[in-house]
């Protein structure tokens, strides 16, 4: 009687458990008709934990306050930013300028050279020109990201995510510890340790991104730069910026160093495009290994898939916040499925097991 009293009261009770239905069915409902905003708000997050765990680390080493140590990265990323405006940006804007100028010139060269073959004239016959492309694309992406495309739109989105970035990287025990107080009693220890894997897998992936953005934009700019070709700092910071997009945006980048090449010869097409291959070698077998190690192991297929969903239904925005939507939901999965619901105990969180052995 005792034993079937204690479940009664452990569990979940009929009303209780249709009123949680209730609940995740109409957040499931309010994040599909407010996709977009939902993903800024995620994107806020990111951002908030970038600056919580760097806060943190800046507290364990100094002994300062956290939130001293949020402020300490404001203001070195503050620098960093400010910094790389006054030395890039005159070269930058002068390069990207010629580049404008000089792609419609080096995709009309490609296409004579091309069709001076019978098969790349054949294949000419049937690809779209340049501004077909270009509208394709932008009709395709007009109705998920016109909003960003304008004033107010911009400016919106940046104030939301900074202020979402802010007051969660200042304040964040009390947003965690509401979120716990929503899960019954029994059950905090767990959604506590699933917050805390949570945060790290995006932490680390977010360094893992930003270290990949500074290896490629490097390499590229300096081999660029050795084999002669023109504008390399405006590929260079291209190539870094596209990198933040796994698989998709490596691909993008090599499109206008490709172009730029035909002006010079063929040859350079062809060094350029091994240039490329190379760095994402590198990148892809011994960068991305290594940070996955400190993050989490995500399948190709699964990011490409996602990639490919997220694109479809909000755009640019779900390209590139796929990938961490994907380990969020990898890390759920492990916690309150695979260990939860299957008992199965041999679960790891890479991210997490490796924040544990720093506090160690």
């Amino acid at each position: 009687m005792t034993d079937t009293a204690h479940s009664t009261t452990g569990s979940m009770t009929y009303p209780q458990r249709l009123l949680m239905t209730l609940v995740v069915v109409v957040l499931a409902l309010l994040i599909w008709h407010a996709l977009q905003m939902f993903l800024l708000i995620f994107a806020g997050i990111i951002f908030a934990i970038f600056l919580r765990k760097n806060g943190d680390f800046i507290h364990g080493k100094t002994g300062l306050s956290a939130n001293w140590g949020v402020t300490i990265v404001i203001f070195l990323l503050l620098i960093l930013i400010l910094g790389v405006i006054w030395l890039m940006t005159p070269n930058i804007t002068d390069q990207v300028q010629e580049l404008n100028k000089q792609l419609p010139n080096s995709w009309k060269t490609m296409k004579e050279n091309v069709s001076e073959n019978s098969v790349g004239g054949w294949f000419l016959k049937r690809l779209p020109s340049l501004e077909q492309i270009s509208g394709s694309i932008g009709g395709l992406m007009q109705q998920a990201t016109s909003w960003l495309y304008t004033a107010v739109g911009a400016i919106t989105g940046i104030f939301i995510l900074l202020a979402i970035g802010l007051y969660g990287a200042y304040d964040a025990d009390t947003y965690i510890g509401g979120a716990e107080k929503l899960v019954p009693k029994n059950k905090r220890d767990r959604a506590k340790r699933t917050f805390h894997g949570i945060g790290a897998t995006l932490y680390w992936w977010l360094i893992g991104r930003l270290f990949s953005m500074l290896i490629i934009g490097i390499f590229t700019v300096l081999g660029l730069w050795f084999l002669g070709l023109p504008l390399a700092l405006t590929l260079g910071v291209f190539a870094a910026l596209m990198t933040f997009i796994p698989n998709i945006g490596p691909m993008i980048a090599v499109i206008p160093a490709l172009l730029l090449a035909v002006q010079e010869s063929w040859s350079m097409v062809w060094y350029v495009a091994a240039l490329y291959a190379g760095i994402q070698m590198v990148e892809s077998y011994l960068i991305t290994p290594l940070v996955q190690r400190q993050a989490i192991s995500m399948p190709p297929a699964l990011i490409i898939s996602a990639q490919i969903i997220m694109g479809v239904i909000q755009g640019v925005i779900g390209i590139i916040l796929a990938t961490p939507l994907v380990a969020v939901i990898i890390v759920v999965i492990k916690l309150l499925y695979l260990e939860d619901v299957l008992d199965d105990h041999d679960i790891h969180i890479q991210a997490e097991d490796r924040e544990n052995r720093a506090e160690n």
